[in-house]
């Protein structure tokens, strides 16, 4: 559902319901054993079902270009991956019956330094809940960065991409912090239909 509150300045709101589905990768299906070290091995499990979510989401759009997007998700059957220890070796397979609940909020502010200089700011915070059996846990997640593009000499474009997403712990698994740079240089010979 969209409700354009005001056309001329570019202001709008997007209400959203999905009802999705969410299925297991190949990879988690092979129930062929894997080892990954001396001491740990994995192996997909054939025996994985698909899971289905509900989510919602809110989405308002200023001037048409800041945009500040709401959403939240619920699905009761997830695959998720759990290692056991026997006797000092790891087995890592998949299972069904997470409980997931999670909320996103996500902000995007775009502005333009000069006609050859764009930026864009973009932030970000999760909250997930996951549930699975007697385990129980809270995941608190945020990232922040920016997108820039400099128009060079002669066409060329540079890009660049800079973000950071903080560590996070769920009920199965560990992610450290996770800063990221990324550089690009291309220009377009279009009569060519080239791209460098």
């Amino acid at each position: 559902l969209n409700y354009v509150i005001n056309a001329e300045k570019g202001h709008n709101i997007n209400l959203g319901y999905d009802r999705g589905i969410w299925r297991p990768h190949m990879e988690s299906l092979n129930p062929l054993i894997r080892r990954t070290s001396e001491y740990s091995y994995s192996m997909g499990n054939p025996l994985l079902e698909a899971g289905c979510y509900d989510k919602y989401s809110f989405t308002t759009v200023l001037f048409n270009k800041y945009i500040l997007d709401l959403s939240y998700r619920y699905g009761n059957n997830d695959i998720f991956s759990f290692s056991e220890n026997d006797g000092g070796i790891l087995y890592n397979s998949y299972y069904n019956g997470l409980k997931r609940s999670d909320f996103r909020a996500y902000l995007s502010i775009p502005i333009k330094v000069a006609e050859w200089f764009n930026l864009k700011l973009n932030a970000n915070y999760s909250y997930v809940e996951e549930n699975y059996g007697v385990y129980e846990e809270n995941i608190h997640n945020w990232g922040c960065g920016f997108f820039a593009d400099f128009t060079l000499p002669y066409n060329w474009r540079m890009d660049h991409h800079l973000f950071y997403y903080s560590s996070s712990e769920s009920l199965f698994e560990k992610q450290s912090e996770r800063p990221r740079y990324d550089i690009t240089i291309n220009k377009s010979f279009s009569k060519l239909g080239l791209n460098v």
